[in-house]
């Protein structure tokens, strides 16, 4: 959707907002994923729980990938005006 709307001219700097957006689920991913690949177990007072998990490096690098390009394309976009 994003690469979409940055071929329509009057929408471009939206089709960037998409893009870092779409970067933070990506983030939240790999933050839920945070204690590795494989089962984790969690203890509490009361109970245990265990849940399988995916490594979380590649949420993070794909998410900082998406951010980044995000943030040069803006600023390609705003030299490109002028501003």
């Amino acid at each position: 959707m994003a690469a979409v709307l940055l071929l329509r001219k009057g929408h471009r700097i939206t089709a960037v907002g998409a893009l870092a957006g779409s970067a933070w689920p990506l983030f939240y991913l790999a933050y839920s994923n945070r204690g590795g690949l494989g089962t984790v177990c969690r203890a509490t007072a009361t109970e245990t729980t265990c849940t399988d998990e995916f490594p979380p490096l590649p949420f993070l690098l794909t998410g900082l990938l998406l951010f980044a390009a995000s943030v040069l394309v803006f600023h390609l976009l705003a030299r490109r005006r002028g501003n």
